[in-house]
């Protein structure tokens, strides 16, 4: 799974704001309005081991800020299931992959597809130091090479592509996602001294504007919603603020975007729904396009913080294609909040493949 770097809350640099772009607060008073971003922090600690299946399905479209949509540009869009499977204090991973993508050439003639590929890929590792299986369909299982990999954990996680979901309420449009990393982000955020402004509801929401980065082209804000109950976020907005206007006169810039729902599993607050939205530079066909890259995340639950079946680490689900999709389709291992009914099935049978679908839409373009 691919999750879109982006640079937007760069942290090396800070600039205090010009007198009166800000609330007044006292170190003290803000330190304690900030201290909410460690509810979310505390939560992912609480995650030692599980297994989910994540959709996901992203788009991509090259804008033209005149006209909107560019009529010369490209439509490329993803479908992936995810299953991921984590036992993080004995190293004991999982992570297979099932990832239909349509890319789409808006210049040509008809608009016809470039090109669509289906990938079929996945992990299985017995501990830290244990056994790695892997395997790219249709090619044949291996066993890595351990002494290739590093010594550390961290290369491990890098080598198996895992994506660390601890690390997802700080995932702004898409970043970085391990533990570690919202860790960082985290702790800077709740010394308070980014808080801008600060306004809460008592029985709704709780909201906090920060001021994430400054130099002389720029100042980056990001507002947070936070939920008055669980106190785990439920959106964010990004936008810079540029010290020249845009030919058109503007001096605001829209920046990543995004939103979670979250559902209590086992006393831990774990994401039902990511969705995130960001600017994005694609190349292809040797041509560069600016456009808005968009994300969406559905997230089903197996299990948090029990046992865990060896079977999802020791290779077996690598065996052969039959095996690999009874753990990635969600009508084969029983993921029913990720089975869409079809339109016009008014028994709302849910027993279609959304896998199979998937399949069956490879030549027909984006959604």
């Amino acid at each position: 799974m691919s999750f879109f770097a982006i640079t937007i809350i760069a942290l090396s640099t800070f600039t205090c704001p010009q007198s009166g772009q800000a609330d007044s607060f006292t170190t003290e008073d803000s330190a304690a309005k900030c201290s909410v971003f460690e509810s979310p922090l505390a939560n992912a600690r609480a995650w030692q081991k599980g297994d989910v299946l994540v959709r996901t399905h992203t788009s991509f479209d090259t804008i033209n800020k005149r006209k909107g949509i560019d009529e010369n540009g490209v439509s490329i869009w993803t479908e992936s299931w995810n299953r991921v499977v984590f036992d993080f204090e004995t190293g004991k991973f999982c992570n297979l992959s099932y990832t239909v993508t349509s890319e789409l050439d808006l210049a040509s003639p008809d608009g016809s597809e470039v090109a669509t590929k289906i990938a079929r890929y996945g992990y299985c590792c017995e501990s830290f130091q244990g056994r790695i299986f892997q395997r790219r369909f249709p090619g044949e299982l291996v066993e890595a090479k351990r002494h290739l990999i590093g010594p550390q954990k961290k290369d491990l996680v890098g080598y198996i592509a895992f994506p660390d979901f601890r690390g997802i309420a700080f995932m702004l449009g898409g970043s970085e996602d391990s533990l570690e990393y919202a860790e960082k982000l985290g702790e800077r955020f709740k010394t308070g001294e980014l808080l801008r402004s600060y306004s809460s509801s008592d029985d709704k929401e709780i909201e906090l504007k920060l001021e994430v980065y400054s130099d002389e082209r720029k100042t980056n804000f990001c507002t947070f919603h936070f939920d008055v109950k669980s106190l785990m976020p439920k959106s964010y907005t990004s936008f810079s603020e540029m010290s020249k206007p845009f030919p058109n006169g503007d001096t605001r810039a829209n920046g990543p975007s995004g939103s979670w729902k979250w559902q209590l599993v086992n006393s831990v607050y774990l994401p039902k729904e990511w969705n995130a939205s960001t600017g994005k530079k694609l190349t292809l066909n040797q041509r560069e396009h600016m456009g808005r890259l968009h994300s969406d995340h559905e997230f089903h639950w197996f299990s948090l913080n029990e046992d865990l079946d060896e079977k999802l680490f020791d290779g077996s689900c690598l065996k052969d294609l039959e095996s690999f999709m009874l753990h990635v389709d969600p009508a084969k291992c029983g993921a029913d909040s990720l089975i869409e009914t079809k339109k016009g099935d008014e028994t709302g049978d849910k027993s279609n493949s959304a896998v199979q679908e998937g399949q069956e839409q490879k030549g027909g373009g984006g959604k």
